[in-house]
């Protein structure tokens, strides 16, 4: 048809064709070839550059739109609310607030903010985007008339950058001012609700539409419903009112789907997303997003890489390109990095975002050498690494010992003042030194840091612990405390291994009981190290009242701990009650058999020794 047309000349004699022909590209997703069609056209009016601007907006090309804006005032055309709203959009995109404020000051000459409610949510949502909340807020208060759309505006903008307390305090300040909300109000503040997690204030709003009765009228409010128990992990709720609802659509089926995946119900999350095909839904590119986060976080490979095939049957890719990056993620987290690459090499565009989860990935998984190669063919293509990047690459080198690459990457930050302006690098790199055995360097590095928190007092903390200058150890958490910082569950598991290494009894309870007083988490780790502090002292009655003022013992290395503890004083008949909970937890245990046999051959109970041999394989 493209081609007859441009036989034809039909495009020369009709001006709307051209847009429309720009149209058709961009629905079917072929961005590229639209754009070329707009190149080649004769005669290019308002409404073919608002097509291709839209479009470009819709996919995220901000410097493409700002271009088009440019572009189209040189050739002689005024831009319309349209036009304006996509810059102002695009300009929110790129962070370029003075080019905003620019285009804001325009608007207020020409009257046309007092006229149109597009404009004022494109201009709210770009202050918002930019973190210039102060003037999104001065943007509603200078209108002469504030009505329901410009209180939306802001508050949906609040939601848009995951601002949910100050959604909600716009939401106050709007019923304050006698706004009376509406459907779209409602469902911008129950989203504010599932971004804080708030379930209670959730189910306050929850029964305000009930009395009002609005569910029963407005559908979206019973999926805005589901998002925001979904998110709150309120599962019994969440159910409900799903199978309550009249109309269930792909929203529906996605926010059951993304409340059981992000609070870590993956195969619940896969189960549902089954039942959602089998229903005769078809996924979007959000749901392909959740159900791909549930397979990364249970490392189900299999199932992720069926659901990528899927994908690719489908226009999902095209139609949102943040699917590329959530596919990465999840092969990322299920260590098949081959595939991870091939994903990765397919990107339309390569931003810092891709490359700090392919860079984290490998950290994660202890592939140090692909975590420097990553980093190195980053740096080659030109792209900037940020903070992000930078405390990834400093965990690879700590990992690999590398000193000399870590002290390459300390003065890069340092010579782009990085350190300066971040705590967490400068953490980080305290960190690294400590964790590479370089002590005066971790401590030369920590004295220059304009403020110390708890993550740069526990990695020295535990630099020195990991070279066995316990009582130096004690003499920073002391300095620590003096200096206002309290310590964390990390640096307190730092000192309590110290204690236990430098068999310090007296200490190590203190700092335990001190830690229970003040309502600390303790962890399992926590309990086994004191444990194993008792043990080493042959305090072993101690080290079972640990055990059992916890409120579960299914933790294997504890009882690992205190068998060995047992085989030191030789107290065999506890090393058995040990090692027979232990087999409850893990009976597969090869170790465990051979430690207990252990045990028995060297108490000299032989006849004891062999029966755990038989146990081992016949387990």
């Amino acid at each position: 048809m493209h081609e007859e047309i441009l036989q034809r000349s039909l495009v020369e004699k009709d001006v709307l064709l051209g847009a429309a022909l720009v149209d058709m590209y961009v629905t079917f997703g072929a961005l590229t070839r639209a754009e070329r069609v707009f190149e080649e056209l004769p005669i290019r009016d308002l409404s073919c550059w608002n097509v291709l601007m839209v479009a470009f907006c819709r996919f995220g090309h901000d410097i493409k739109v700002i271009n088009c804006l440019e572009l189209m005032r040189f050739e002689g055309i005024i831009p319309d609310e349209v036009s304006l709203s996509c810059g102002l959009r695009a300009y929110g995109g790129l962070g370029k607030h003075e080019k905003g404020e620019e285009l804001h000051s325009e608007l207020v000459r020409t009257g046309r903010l007092e006229k149109d409610d597009v404009l004022v949510t494109a201009l709210i949502e770009m202050y918002v985007k930019c973190g210039a909340v102060s003037k999104a807020q001065q943007v509603l208060c200078e209108l002469s008339i504030k009505d329901v759309v410009s209180w939306n505006a802001l508050i949906s903008g609040y939601c848009q950058e995951g601002l949910g307390k100050d959604a909600l305090v716009c939401f106050e300040h709007m019923k304050r001012a006698h706004i009376p909300p509406n459907s779209a109000t409602f469902a911008c503040v129950l989203k504010a609700c599932g971004i804080l997690e708030a379930v209670e204030i959730g189910m306050r709003i929850h029964s305000e539409l009930v009395k009002a009765g609005l569910l029963e009228r407005v559908d979206p409010l019973g999926n805005a419903l589901l998002d925001m128990y979904g998110k709150c992990g309120d599962f019994p709720m969440i159910q409900r009112l799903f199978d309550q609802l009249p109309v269930r659509d792909v929203f529906s089926w996605t926010s059951l789907i993304s409340g059981y995946s992000q609070h870590r119900h993956a195969q619940e999350a896969i189960k549902i997303y089954q039942m959602m095909k089998h229903n005769g839904f078809f996924p979007d590119a959000i749901t392909f997003s959740c159900v791909l986060h549930a397979c990364g976080t249970i490392g189900d490979f299999k199932k992720g890489k069926e659901i990528h095939e899927e994908i690719l049957q489908t226009s999902a890719l095209k139609e949102d390109s943040t699917l590329f990056v959530t596919l990465l993620d999840m092969y990322v987290k299920c260590g098949m990095f081959h595939f991870a690459q091939e994903v990765f090499d397919q990107l339309p565009l390569r931003d810092i975002i891709t490359w700090n989860v392919l860079l984290a990935g490998y950290c994660e998984h202890g592939l140090v050498d692909g975590a420097l190669e990553c980093f190195e063919r980053m740096n080659c293509e030109g792209v900037t690494p940020d903070v992000a990047s930078f405390a990834c690459i400093l965990k690879a080198c700590s990992i690999a010992g590398a000193c000399m690459k870590g002290e390459e990457i300390h003065a890069e930050m340092e010579r782009g003042g990085l350190l300066t302006n971040s705590g967490i690098l400068g953490s980080a790199v305290v960190d690294m030194y400590a964790k590479c055995g370089a002590l005066s360097k971790a401590q030369e590095v920590f004295d220059n840091l304009l403020e110390h928190d708890v993550v740069s007092w526990t990695a020295l903390v535990g630099g020195y612990a990991q070279i066995g200058r316990y009582h130096h150890v004690f003499h920073l958490l002391s300095q620590m405390r003096r200096d206002g910082i309290e310590p964390n569950t990390v640096t307190t598991l730092v000192a309590l291994s110290a204690c236990s290494y430098s068999c310090l009894e007296y200490e190590g309870q203190t700092l335990f009981e001190s830690m229970s007083k003040a309502g600390m988490i303790l962890t399992f780790e926590h309990h086994t190290c004191m444990v194993d502090l008792f043990g080493r002292m042959g305090n072993l009655w101690k080290a079972v009242s640990v055990i059992k003022r916890m409120p579960s013992s299914d933790h294997l290395p504890m009882w690992f701990s205190l068998m060995g503890s047992c085989q030191k004083w030789g107290s065999i008949e506890l090393a058995r009650v040990a090692f027979e909970h232990a087999v409850c937890l893990d009976n597969k245990s090869a170790a465990l058999y051979v430690f207990m046999s252990k045990i028995y051959a060297s108490a000299g109970m032989e006849k004891e020794a062999k029966e755990i041999g038989a146990m081992m394989e016949a387990a």
